[in-house]
């Protein structure tokens, strides 16, 4: 169990981690950022990492002990990106010619490795955050004034990130946003931020990357804030790859006004503790918002899937469906929350969560929650878990599939569920070939 005089003094830890200095973009930006970061340092002081104590659902089976008691170097300096290059990067995302790509190697930008089309028309625009005092008003619109504390620390040591804001129509284009981690004076800690502005009627393709280029400790401390007006669609595709040794706390926040539909897909890869957190205000009526998530892991990894979907509005429409593949000793956790208020009728919400244990040692605690104070709504939760069926592989042998095509062959199909809603082929093949046993 975690020890909260020991968890107390990991929010010592960040706040008093050595800091790069970092070299602003001009003087009233300097100005900007250092009296926000100053403003939620001082906020920090009066939080506590969170722990696993008995009454603390939301981290019941996920221990930060580890996290807390590191002392994180806050690292935003500058990279040589001499030694990345193009084709590097290919071995580690998926590409595509017609996509716009912004990069940022430990938590900076890099604009000889990102690619941003001339002559735009459809209304999308992109700026980092830390040179534009215009995009201050837009930080933290997606969850008000009561963040949870790594999105608390995120916002205290916020160094620079992207604003993408659609202004009008649609857009067929994909914008890819990628974050790589290559931990150059461990262990440190970085802090990315991202923040989706969708104006009303506006449509948008979004694919958010996460990797690391090393195999060393460090941690990914992300907050992504999307914010859909009316009418406006955002599909949004999520692909978490640290190694091993790693920790991410990745904290998406949804905010969505009247007739908006957002769509997800996430798919991560197991790091050392891996918490990601999904929280959904559907504050419009007949907004909607569809989760789809594929999780792995192995070893000795951890991942904790944490959903919250706030249905404040009436007739909208919500729906979780995550699939979780473990082996090893590896454990998961997935808590699907669904919120429907006294005002939310006609409210449709449907969460599940199905896993498959590959070995003996895996462990799942899935807790898929309904809490309802409408009447008038259609609301429905499942979650199971289990091996893969002996009598489907007696079958496959049986018509002279071996007992390894056949394990594989079951395990690809079962995580196909959630991949044939992905998209772009790109995407969908990188995950097949990378991720999925061939």
């Amino acid at each position: 169990m975690t020890n909260l005089n020991k968890t107390s003094k990991g929010i010592t830890n960040f706040i008093n981690a050595p800091q790069v200095e970092v070299n602003r973009h001009d003087g009233a930006a300097t100005e900007f950022i250092n009296d926000h970061n100053n403003k939620h340092l001082a906020n920090l002081k009066k939080l506590t990492i969170p722990t696993s104590a008995k009454g603390n659902e939301n981290w019941k089976h996920t221990n930060l002990n580890p996290i807390a008691n590191t002392d994180f170097h806050h690292y935003s300096g500058s990279i040589n990106t001499k030694t990345l290059t193009e084709e590097d990067l290919k071995k580690h995302i998926p590409t595509d010619d017609t996509w716009e790509r912004l990069v940022f190697i430990d938590g900076n930008y890099q604009a000889d490795l990102s690619i941003l089309f001339n002559n735009r028309t459809d209304g999308i625009t992109f700026r980092t955050i830390s040179p534009t005092i215009s995009v201050g008003k837009h930080i933290g619109s997606s969850y008000g004034n009561k963040p949870d504390v790594f999105t608390e620390i995120n916002s205290a040591f916020l160094n620079d990130g992207v604003f993408i804001q659609n202004q009008n129509g649609q857009s067929s284009k994909v914008t890819q946003i990628v974050h790589i981690s290559t931990n150059p004076c461990p262990p440190t800690a970085l802090h990315p931020r991202t923040i989706i502005l969708a104006e009303p009627g506006s449509e948008s393709t979004i694919l958010e990357c996460h990797i690391s280029l090393t195999d060393t400790t460090h941690l990914t401390n992300n907050v992504t804030e999307i914010i859909l007006n009316e009418n406006s669609h955002v599909t949004y595709y999520q692909l978490l790859n640290q190694n091993p040794e790693s920790y991410q706390i990745n904290s998406t926040h949804v905010f969505q006004k009247q007739n908006s539909t957002f769509e997800s897909v996430s798919i991560a890869k197991g790091s050392s503790i891996l918490r990601n957190e999904m929280k959904i205000q559907l504050a419009g009526e007949q907004s909607e918002c569809s989760l789809k998530g594929l999780y792995f892991t192995s070893g000795s990894e951890h991942i904790d899937n944490h959903i919250i979907i706030d249905h404040s509005a009436p007739k909208a429409k919500s729906e979780i469906f995550y699939k979780g593949i473990l082996d090893d000793k590896s454990k998961a956790v997935f808590s699907g929350g669904v919120l429907v208020r006294k005002n939310a009728q006609k409210t449709v919400a449907k969460q599940t969560d199905k896993n498959l244990l590959l070995s003996k040692g895996a462990r799942i605690n899935t807790k898929p929650m309904l809490e309802i104070y409408a009447d008038d709504v259609e609301c429905a939760h499942g979650a199971t878990a289990g091996s893969i069926a002996s009598e489907a592989l007696f079958y496959m042998q049986s018509r002279g599939i071996g007992i390894e095509m056949a394990r594989k062959l079951l395990i690809n199909g079962f995580a196909n569920q959630i991949i044939e809603n992905i998209q772009l082929e790109s995407v969908k093949k990188y995950v097949n070939y990378n991720w999925l046993p061939n």
